[in-house]
């Protein structure tokens, strides 16, 4: 056996000071170099595993079956639980029959803030799942909402109808790859009192698994127009989701010749060329190709 300092970034053997090779093995039952899935299921769960194994890495990538993993995604879910706490703390503290909402412009900013970030999220998530199938991404947006939803200041989490759109959205998009644990969080968000959301969006007497999946709302500006010049990006147009999707290749074009960066970058140039690529519910890119390429795209850019 060697004695081994690895508190530097490379391991050294402690007695000549040279460094330490790392290899991987891949599993096999002849080297008796397996990880045993029952003990993880006994010592996390069966959630808990699928989230550590799903966060690593893609579906298809090879894996280096490593424990660093764990303290983040363990750390994630007991900050969804604080989350969930608070909420309903929060709620029960307000008296029966209280329905008027803050009117500071600090609340509505707050308001608007948790509108951008749940839609944000929600956009990220689905893609990720139903479009590039990077479960890792997705569950990485996810955390991302639990760090919006835990910046929530105590008066948003009381009055806000954005936060509670934005916790009800955050189960059910864990529902997939979580479906007990999300099933728990879904069992305390729903006992809450003073509920505000009227509109049918959340079912209120139904599970988890028998909700709609989250939308993105039809007046989000988060959709973007990305407009090249010779593959440099020089301008991104924002708008709402129908609008993207009923765009053009003259609309785009239209759109980003009024644009002044993308005069400046075009100036004394001639447009040989111009591809048009729209992804529904996603994004749209405009590429425009000179005849001039070596001339400088927009300074700063």
């Amino acid at each position: 056996m060697y004695d081994v300092a690895s508190e530097r970034k490379q391991p050294v053997e402690k007695d000549t000071g040279q460094p330490v090779i790392t290899t991987w093995e891949k599993m096999s039952k002849s080297k008796h170099n397996g990880v045993d899935p029952d003990d993880m299921l006994k010592d996390y769960g069966i959630d808990t595993t699928r989230l550590l194994i799903l966060a690593d890495v893609s579906p298809t990538s090879h894996r280096h079956w490593t424990v660093d993993t764990f303290p983040g995604i363990l750390n994630w879910q007991n900050r969804l639980w604080l989350t969930m706490r608070n909420f309903l703390n929060e709620r029960s503290k307000l008296s029966a029959g209280v329905k008027c909402l803050p009117n500071s412009p600090e609340f509505k900013k707050d308001e608007a803030w948790m509108f951008d970030n749940r839609n944000f999220f929600v956009k990220g998530v689905t893609f990720q799942i139903s479009v590039t199938f990077q479960l890792s991404v997705a569950i990485s947006r996810m955390q991302g909402l639990t760090n919006s939803l835990r910046r929530a200041n105590s008066l948003v989490v009381a009055h806000s109808l954005q936060f509670e759109r934005a916790l009800a959205s955050q189960i059910i998009l864990l529902a997939p790859m979580a479906p007990h644990f999300a099933s728990e969080l879904w069992s305390g968000f729903v006992s809450a009192p003073h509920r505000l959301d009227t509109s049918g969006e959340i079912l209120w007497d139904k599970g988890v698994l028998e909700q709609a999946w989250p939308q993105v709302d039809s007046n989000y500006e988060g959709y973007e127009l990305t407009c090249k010049v010779n593959g440099r990006d020089i301008c991104n147009l924002k708008m709402i989701k129908s609008h993207l999707n009923q765009l053009t290749h003259d609309d785009a074009m239209e759109l980003a010749l009024s644009q002044t960066e993308l005069q400046q970058s075009t100036q004394g140039c001639k447009i040989i060329n111009t591809t048009f690529t729209l992804r529904q519910n996603q994004e749209a890119v405009l590429h425009l190709v000179t005849e001039r390429t070596d001339r400088k795209i927009a300074k700063g850019s």
